[in-house]
């Protein structure tokens, strides 16, 4: 009877333990109130700045993009040509980890306007050269960049800025395959940090 006893106190003991000790697991934040936390943070930011929110997360959960540099309007201008005021070549990327908005890295490979592209249901933020691409998502609170070279450099994957995968040089043929395996999903189009654009982008 005294085993019994101590076997059950033991049990009893061992599953409070379990109970309130172990970490609990913690619902994800949804889209919406991503959303929210995105638009709050430019509310700190320069009105000056260009923002978007695209859904490159895992699960299509949103991002935050701030774009870097000109815009293709003011580049273009240089050479006397026309584009648009809204487009740009980097961004610098944004997440939503534990609460908080957070610089995950920054996107400034290729020299045409981001776009977006997606692949077995992930979207992904986009650029490139005639013989190069590159494709940028969030995974694990990381950004995860595939860089493609035709022939001319190693392709690898990279996550948070460190290389995690050596894909060597490839050919032409496979560059192509690559790179096709991506269907365009349209330009990105940068809003202007104002408030009437946050509140649209807040939903």
């Amino acid at each position: 009877m005294k085993k019994k006893t101590a076997k059950y106190i033991l049990f009893l003991f061992t599953f409070l333990f379990v109970l309130f000790a172990a970490p609990q697991h913690t619902e994800a934040a949804s889209a919406k109130t991503m959303k929210k936390a995105y638009t709050k943070y430019m509310k700190k930011v320069s009105s000056k700045k260009y923002f978007r929110i695209v859904s490159i997360g895992e699960s299509k959960k949103p991002v935050l993009l701030i774009a870097r540099g000109q815009s293709q309007y003011a580049r273009m201008k240089e050479y006397g040509e026309t584009a648009s005021p809204y487009e740009f070549m980097s961004c610098d990327v944004y997440y939503y980890i534990n609460g908080k908005v957070k610089k995950i890295g920054t996107f400034e490979n290729g020299t045409r306007s981001l776009t977006l592209t997606k692949k077995s249901g992930q979207y992904y933020l986009t650029n490139g050269l005639s013989d190069a691409a590159w494709f940028g998502c969030v995974k694990k609170n990381k950004l995860y960049v595939y860089e493609y070279y035709k022939e001319w450099e190693k392709s690898c994957v990279r996550a948070g800025g460190k290389k995690i995968k050596n894909l060597g040089y490839i050919s032409a043929r496979t560059y192509s395959k690559y790179k096709s395996s991506y269907k365009n999903a349209g330009t990105i189009k940068f809003m202007k940090n104002t408030g009437t654009n946050r509140t649209k982008a807040a939903k």
